[in-house]
């Protein structure tokens, strides 16, 4: 009758060769720290992680790409008069349609953009639409570069009113002799309806231009932003 004794999960058969033999590879399997069956699986699941993440920022990528849908109510210039975007040739190109458009933040952020680097003073205005009393005068000195800017409201501790037109205004004053140039837009505060997951592609289909800008802007800096702003309309190249 033979007997067998049994260690870590596995049957063993006890004496004879058989029984050292077994022995001495239970020995040298637990020696090793790479146990033959598991050694591809590490790489095989770092694979698969990679090919994860690829997907989600592709994914992410795609659903980055918006398109500006103006509401169907118009923009707010339209109803007050029409803005003076710098556009065509110009070095400043305020980032906004040209009759103005809307946000869902009570203090949003308003940008625009140099095409070429610039010395002297940039002077940033708001004030509602039919008052000549600015509510909000910024002055800063240009830093020399050229490409993005903004300002946000709410570093300014100044919220809009709900359905009210404001009008901005960005003038550059160059240090070297140059006309002064100037362009204004504007901007309102306004319930659109829910923009879907809150994605850049999602506010500007729900027509929230400021919102979407500021979502692209994040996400971007100036390495894609460009392109992106051809999409919803503006030409900064």
């Amino acid at each position: 009758m033979s007997h067998s004794k049994r260690g870590a999960g596995r049957v063993i058969p006890a004496g004879g060769p058989r029984a050292a033999a077994w022995a001495l590879a239970a020995l040298l399997a637990a020696a090793s720290p790479w146990p033959a069956a598991a050694s591809e699986q590490p790489a095989e699941d770092s694979q698969a992680e990679e090919a994860q993440e690829q997907a989600a920022e592709a994914e992410e990528d795609g659903a980055e790409e918006a398109v500006y849908q103006p509401p169907n109510l118009g923009a707010p210039g339209d109803r007050v008069g029409a803005s003076t975007r710098a556009a065509g040739g110009g070095p400043l190109v305020l980032l906004a349609p040209p009759s103005g458009g809307y946000s869902r933040a009570e203090s949003p952020e308003l940008h625009w953009w140099l095409r070429e680097p610039m010395a002297g003073t940039w002077i940033f205005t708001l004030s509602e639409h039919d008052s000549d009393q600015p509510l909000l005068v910024v002055e800063q000195d240009l830093d020399g570069g050229s490409g993005l800017r903004r300002l946000a409201l709410s570093e300014y501790g100044l919220r809009l009113a709900p359905e009210q037109i404001y009008r901005w205004t960005l003038a550059i004053l160059p240090t070297r002799g140059g006309a002064p140039i100037r362009a204004s837009s504007y901007v309102e505060l306004r319930d659109l309806g829910e923009p879907g997951d809150g994605s850049a592609r999602a506010l500007a289909a729900a027509g929230y231009w400021y919102d979407a800008l500021s979502a692209l802007a994040a996400k971007d800096g100036d390495r894609d932003l460009a392109g992106r702003l051809a999409r919803l309309g503006v030409s900064v190249e």
